[in-house]
């Protein structure tokens, strides 16, 4: 069920790339815990690959290195300032070969994250590892994004606590890494490039194509980078995507769902 659901989605995000000319790259980030199994690097590499679109694979490049170096270990699973960097130097090898149309934003006022806009505050979800994070005019977790004029190329960043960054800065971020490597490029079009980071902690692909459905016909956005990793399938779930999504929406639990935890009950 939730594969269906998920292959859904992901249909209707490549409509919407496809219909509006957009260059899009797919990221998949593997999770500490899954880092012996492919069963998630497979389903969603099949996926990506069945719709002719790109991936970067990070888990090829993490496993070249030591668990230490990849992962906040040992209080928390996410990534370090070291492979964030390594995460955008392989994004901007990929975007020079794919982004071939270079599309002019044109800034929309309804175009919005979902933080409270030009602030800064302390986030303290486990008590000895507080990190700030800071946003933008926008919403969303950078301060780097003070203009989205006419002359703006966007590149449009989607996905969850990976790309977020806890426990970090936001210039320990992959997107800030990323915004800095292109301008580092000295191009035209690298130097009016404006990188947004709309990573959101627990968000899904149900929620970026809510995001792009929202947003796209008044925000053109140059290029679209979608992070996946393994616990999408199941943040499609009603119990998780209920916790916090984009539309801040309730949906009915599915009768798949159902069954399954009656299931559950019956064996426990």
């Amino acid at each position: 069920y939730l594969e269906t659901e998920y292959e859904n989605y992901f249909k209707k995000i490549i409509q919407i790339v496809n219909k509006n000319d957009i260059e899009i790259l797919f990221i998949y980030i593997p999770e500490f815990e899954n880092l012996k199994f492919d069963y998630f690097e497979k389903f969603y590499t099949k996926i990506v690959h069945k719709y002719k679109k790109p991936i970067l694979n990070m888990k090829k490049v993490i496993n070249e290195y030591n668990k230490d170096q990849i992962f906040l270990l040992p209080y928390d699973h996410h990534f370090t300032r070291f492979t964030n960097n390594l995460i955008a130097s392989e994004l901007v090898k990929l975007e020079q070969k794919i982004n071939k149309i270079n599309q002019k934003n044109f800034y929309c006022k309804s175009f919005e994250g979902p933080f409270r806009k030009n602030f800064s505050y302390d986030v303290t979800v486990k008590n000895n590892y507080p990190y700030v994070v800071r946003t933008n005019f926008l919403g969303f977790r950078d301060a780097n994004n003070t203009n989205l004029d006419n002359s703006s190329y966007i590149h449009f960043i989607l996905g969850d606590s990976f790309t977020h960054g806890p426990y970090l800065s936001n210039e320990d971020t992959y997107p800030y890494f990323y915004s800095k490597k292109l301008i580092s490029n000295n191009s035209k079009i690298s130097s009016n490039t404006q990188v947004v980071n709309a990573g959101v902690s627990s968000y899904t692909i149900r929620d970026y194509y809510n995001i792009l459905n929202q947003y796209i016909d008044c925000e053109k956005v140059d290029f679209i980078i979608i992070q996946i990793t393994d616990n999408d399938l199941l943040d499609l779930s009603s119990l998780n995507y209920n916790r916090y999504n984009f539309l801040n929406e309730i949906i009915a639990m599915s009768e798949s769902e159902k069954n399954y935890y009656n299931f559950l009950l019956k064996n426990d």
